[in-house]
């Protein structure tokens, strides 16, 4: 197995039962030319960013199973695929981020970040008629739209329902019940407070959020977005905000990432912009790392592998 992934899980692959041998991928060498005798490949996403878009002499060489380290597969090219097996670890981040969008909800509505500011300007106490009541909303009662309602989507539906919101979703596969699914993300962007991207990229999702669809949502509306930078159009976000079309974005992800610091919206003060964190959690490595090992363990037992990627969905 080529293993190009975190150094510091490496003794826990060389334990499985199976007794992997791992190779090292050598530095400057990409993954994508791994030596003849491995046959598996165990990596990060980012491995595959600078992948070429024809497949290089030889491949697939002896090459019969990649997997990733991450939910989403978008830099793996097409002829990648050819493969028998892609796998991701789809759903492992869902309830970090779901965390995380709850957090700029509540940033958004609670606006401690005023309430702290005045305390600190005031040299008199600061009492209720100084508060920024304005710009401080209740959370029960809104109404959550969910572009996505995988893992990610499900984890933050359950939170958001716990603070008595309204959620409803959309989802390539359609569905009913709580929440309810809408037709599509015009119904979804017109009646959301809280818009929450959290679908794959993918073609049918590329820039998604353009200036239609930023034009049908609430002047009082909040855009998150936990997805990938590629279903904004920045440009297109950047009019909302200015002519007040759109409250506020919070951007845990960007496209390019990360914006260049001179980018309009890296100061804009209807804009949140973090280093694509959403998913961290101190146990991040250890629970990927237990679920890439459960991978390894079907595949050398040849059982069904989970979370495999199509690449015809894109995820």
């Amino acid at each position: 197995m080529l293993y190009a992934y975190d150094p510091a899980q490496r003794a826990r692959f060389a334990a499985h039962p199976c007794a992997p041998r791992l190779i090292d991928n050598p530095p400057g060498v990409p993954v994508w030319l791994p030596p003849a005798d491995a046959d598996a490949i165990v990596c990060f996403l980012g491995s595959w960013a600078k992948a070429p878009k024809q497949a290089p002499e030889g491949w697939p060489f002896n090459i019969k199973y990649i997997q990733f380290a991450s939910a989403g597969v978008d830099t793996l090219p097409e002829w990648a695929h050819t493969i028998p097996y892609v796998a991701s670890a789809r759903g492992i981040t869902a309830e970090p981020i779901a965390e995380y969008v709850m957090a700029a909800i509540m940033a958004d509505c609670k606006r401690l970040d005023l309430l702290v500011a005045g305390m600190r300007a005031s040299d008199v106490p600061f009492d209720e008629t100084q508060w920024p009541t304005g710009a401080m909303r209740s959370i029960k009662g809104q109404t959550l739209g969910l572009v996505g309602y995988g893992a990610i989507g499900q984890a933050i539906a359950r939170r958001a329902e716990a603070f008595g919101m309204e959620v409803i979703a959309t989802r390539r596969s359609g569905g009913d019940g709580s929440p309810r699914f809408v037709a599509g993300i015009d119904e979804l962007a017109a009646r959301a407070d809280q818009l929450v991207l959290c679908a794959p990229a993918t073609a049918e999702t590329l820039r998604m959020i353009d200036d239609r669809v930023l034009s049908l949502v609430k002047p009082t509306a909040h855009l998150i977005n936990v997805a990938r930078g590629t279903l904004v159009d920045h440009e297109a976000l950047l009019r909302a905000l200015d002519a007040g079309r759109l409250h506020h974005a919070t951007l845990d992800v960007t496209d390019p990432e990360p914006l260049p610091k001179d980018h309009p919206l890296m100061s804009h003060e209807r804009a949140t912009i973090t280093p694509h964190a959403a998913w961290y959690s101190p146990d991040h490595f250890d629970r990927v790392t237990a679920k890439l090992l459960d991978n390894l363990g079907r595949y050398a037992n040849g059982e069904p592998l989970a979370d495999i990627a199509d690449f015809a969905r894109g995820y």
